[in-house]
């Protein structure tokens, strides 16, 4: 039925002459591809609408993982933060159940610990003084100083030879607590720091390929004790590795002695027989060597205000608003970074500086 011919049909219906049965078929077939089109914009709403929802369910819920409620996603913010389209999504998003949601459980202090990954090699290619390479170690803590500058919620970072630790607040929601992040985030802010600051300690030695980098590791410490074990740990460990690689080099360098011999000489060996090694035969007082290299480095905020709570306890959590959050965030970027050599096995150091774990 072409358009002029329907035209007609109507124009006599309407002037009151008989109602053509091919009118009613014209009215029927109309009323078909009307229903069709309605149904099929009914369709394509509902298909989005479940496709939003899945979506969305996926980020509160990938590969059945329950997620951290505070991650603030809502079905619409996450539409506002779509980037692809809908049936590019829909058909490759199956590739995101393979992925593992790793966060760190709540309440926990949080410790990234990073290594030099082949730095014997490094100490050799730029020939590093030993035992001790001030100019390497003074690298490592201003790298460390700038770390702490940009992640807000580390509260402490302790460092020695090629190791460096950051302690995170145990409310930190950094990330979420995701360990991927947290590890990879240190890491390479810490590698990139320690590249570009290369020239302020060795200056004209020129950085070549390969370049050094640091692998991490994050662990999490239910309790205020075991954390401060773990560091006491650290620094016991700084101690030991010192005493030896000091005895071990006056042998070699002082004394003569071939590496091996060295080795064999100082085997089976306590503390007390190193430092007589030291003593006897080279004339010095492992007590008098320099802080940084028997104590290692300590790296934290201090406050010239005086400290203040963190808010109402609410059911044993520290309640915090987002102004009282934000306030705490421009403290944090106004406070000093510290860095010391000091002892952090000791009581009188925590006593000293209560704010560093007490938030």
């Amino acid at each position: 039925m072409d358009t002029a011919y329907a035209t007609d049909l109507v124009r006599r219906w309407a002037s009151g002459s008989q109602f053509p049965q091919q009118l009613w078929f014209f009215v029927i077939a109309l009323g078909h591809v009307v229903r069709e089109v309605v149904l099929s914009e009914s369709t394509l709403k509902r298909s989005e609408a479940e496709h939003e929802t899945s979506n969305f369910n996926f980020i509160l819920n990938p590969g059945g993982h329950h997620q951290n409620s505070d991650n603030n996603v809502t079905p619409a913010t996450y539409k506002s933060h779509r980037r692809r389209p809908i049936m590019a999504n829909s058909e490759f998003q199956y590739v995101r159940t393979f992925e593992t949601y790793d966060a760190l459980p709540p309440s926990n202090w949080i410790v990234i610990r990073i290594d030099g990954r082949g730095f014997s090699k490094l100490c050799k290619k730029y020939d590093f003084a030993k035992p001790n390479d001030k100019r390497a170690l003074d690298l490592m803590n201003a790298a460390a100083t700038e770390v702490v500058r940009s992640f807000h919620d580390i509260v402490l970072a302790y460092g020695q030879s090629d190791e460096y630790s950051f302690i995170f607040s145990e409310d930190t929601s950094l990330f979420e607590r995701r360990r991927a992040k947290l590890e990879t985030s240190v890491a390479t802010q810490f590698t990139a720091e320690y590249c570009m600051l290369w020239p302020s300690s060795f200056g004209d030695l020129k950085l070549e390929r390969p370049w050094p980098t640091f692998d991490a590791r994050a662990v999490a410490y239910p309790k205020r004790r075991v954390l401060r074990d773990y560091l006491k740990w650290r620094q016991v460990d700084c101690h030991i590795n010192n005493l030896y690689n000091t005895t071990f080099w006056s042998l070699v360098i002082k004394g003569g002695m071939t590496g091996t011999a060295a080795e064999e000489e100082l085997k089976g060996t306590l503390s007390s027989d190193k430092n007589e090694i030291l003593w006897s035969r080279f004339g010095i007082n492992y007590n008098n060597e320099e802080d940084i290299f028997r104590k290692g480095t300590v790296v934290y905020r201090a406050y010239d205000e005086e400290v203040k709570g963190r808010g109402k306890s609410v059911d044993g959590c520290n309640a915090l608003s987002k102004t009282q959050l934000e306030r705490e965030r421009k403290r944090k970027m106004k406070a000093r970074i510290v860095v010391e050599h000091v002892d952090i096995i000791g009581d009188g150091f925590w006593e000293e500086r209560p704010w560093i774990l007490n938030g």
